[in-house]
């Protein structure tokens, strides 16, 4: 299976896709510029480095937020059945 690309239109945010790998269990952040990159990649990566500081170890979690009795909630999904971790 390839990745699941999420899109976020016009944004004004850190990423403009999220890529997540799940045979790899990764997840890409990416900001996408139309710009020509610098000679010098060090001042790219240093514009962009509250970007960089997202990387590491996190915990996921899965939660469908829907209306149960007319109140959103979040239900979490779990892992049953899945691939372990």
């Amino acid at each position: 299976m390839g990745a699941y690309v999420i899109r976020s239109a016009g944004s004004k945010g850190l990423a403009d896709l999220i890529a997540i790998h799940p045979k790899d269990r990764e997840i890409w952040l990416v900001q996408v510029k139309q710009a020509h990159a610098p000679k010098n990649l060090d001042k790219l990566r240093e514009k962009f480095k509250e970007l960089g500081k997202l990387a590491g170890t996190y915990t996921c979690r899965s939660f469908i937020f829907i209306k149960i009795k007319n109140k959103y909630s979040f239900v979490e999904v779990s892992n049953v059945g899945g691939e372990s971790n």
